[in-house]
């Protein structure tokens, strides 16, 4: 069997074209984009959405506490470092 061919549209296309190829790409297919006979772009349908990341708080906290340890600043001693600091 042969690959099937990706459907092409120029850049003029897709100024003038935009809804029609863009609803191939929500289609799933993916477009060649031509310039003067040549293929310079690929438009590509999007992967499904990821979830977003969920903080557990916990874990975090335990990984600082395997990092650091049981080390803590002076209070004020962030306010001097950012008073080193050109900000």
């Amino acid at each position: 069997m042969h690959k099937p061919v990706a459907p092409r549209a120029t850049v003029r296309d897709l100024r003038n074209k935009f809804a029609d190829i863009s609803a191939w790409v929500e289609a799933g297919r993916e477009v060649e984009i031509t310039k003067r006979g040549r293929v310079i772009a690929k438009l590509v349908p999007a992967g499904p959405p990821r979830p977003p990341r969920k903080w557990d708080m916990k874990a975090r906290m335990k990984k600082l506490q395997g990092i650091y340890g049981g080390k803590t600043l002076p209070g004020n001693s962030v306010l001097l470092m950012r008073g080193e600091k050109d900000w």
